[in-house]
């Protein structure tokens, strides 16, 4: 940040000016810092409930129709074929366990794609976290330069009123 310590006339320009000028600088940062930190905690939020989603909807709704699909196959009456009484023991066909199977695994693939979007949104707000914490240094190091700068204004206002014989400045 380049602050200008100098009016046109050359002489060290005042206080009110420099943090005006401090203000101005610090500002937009800080806006920015704020909406960072809202999607930093978007994202966790968004994270945690998919992954808690992914949970409970495996142990409501897909693990008991996995299940009940593994059950059906070879015991249940109309999944057997013509000629096949209900006391009868059944032993499903291949291409039976083969749908029972292919139906799994495309639950499966789903549920895999859900915990891929999960990952993603963790690893999208470790992302954003991290250059929120980066833009947060910055603007610190910013705020204390600006702070400096004022402190080094007012030592050099203080030494020309000395050099002067002005005495203490008020």
């Amino acid at each position: 940040m380049k602050l200008d310590q100098t009016t046109s006339s050359g002489h060290p320009s005042g206080l009110s000016e420099m943090n005006q000028q401090i203000t101005n600088a610090v500002g937009w940062q800080r806006h920015l810092i704020s909406l960072l930190t809202v999607a930093v905690l978007a994202a966790g939020f968004a994270a945690m409930l998919a992954s808690v989603g992914l949970v409970a909807g495996y142990f409501i709704g897909a693990r008991p129709k996995y299940m009940q699909l593994m059950r059906d196959v070879g015991t249940a009456p109309h999944l057997r074929p013509n000629g096949h009484d209900n006391n009868e023991t059944y032993e499903p066909t291949t291409v039976e366990v083969q749908g029972a199977l292919i139906a799994l695994s495309h639950g499966t693939s789903v549920g895999m794609v859900l915990v891929a979007l999960a990952t993603g949104l963790s690893a999208g707000g470790a992302i954003v976290t991290q250059v929120l914490i980066v833009f947060s240094r910055r603007v610190t190091l910013r705020q204390i330069n600006a702070s400096l700068a004022q402190i080094s204004l007012q030592l050099k206002e203080l030494q020309q009123h000395r050099d002067a014989g002005a005495g203490p400045v008020p």
